[in-house]
């Protein structure tokens, strides 16, 4: 996990790397924008998109991105390298730029259960 100095990153931040995956359930970058009393205000690791998202089993080296915009308010830049599972996963050519509004933030997950689900871990993946 990495800490970029926040001041220098204002507006839209594209977090970009080339990645390559050996035998992976799920690999990515991610990135998180957080206040200064820890709250949340943006996250993405790639889980939730087909196409654009984690790489999945052995694959090439292939571009991700992650689009956020980081507010006045944001005391903090988080990001780094996601392994879910097994497997392996490398990165290269890491980079944090600023970018424009013509360029949109890419897709975070909006829902959330209303209540806990799977308590006994009876099944397995993803649950809705």
């Amino acid at each position: 996990m990495k800490l970029p100095r926040h001041g220098n990153y204002r507006g839209r931040i594209r977090l970009s790397a080339t990645l390559r995956a050996g035998d992976a359930d799920a690999g990515s970058i991610w990135m998180r924008v957080d206040k200064s009393e820890g709250e949340v205000l943006q996250f993405d690791n790639m889980m939730t998109r087909e196409e654009t998202g984690a790489l999945r089993g052995s694959t090439d080296w292939l571009e991700r991105s992650i689009v956020l915009d980081v507010p006045a308010e944001a005391a903090s830049i988080h990001y780094g390298l996601l392994l879910q599972g097994y497997g392996r996963v490398a990165a290269r050519s890491l980079r944090m730029e600023s970018v424009d509004k013509t360029v949109r933030p890419t897709p975070q997950r909006r829902s959330h259960l209303a209540r806990p689900t799977n308590l006994d871990f009876g099944v397995s993946g993803p649950t809705a």
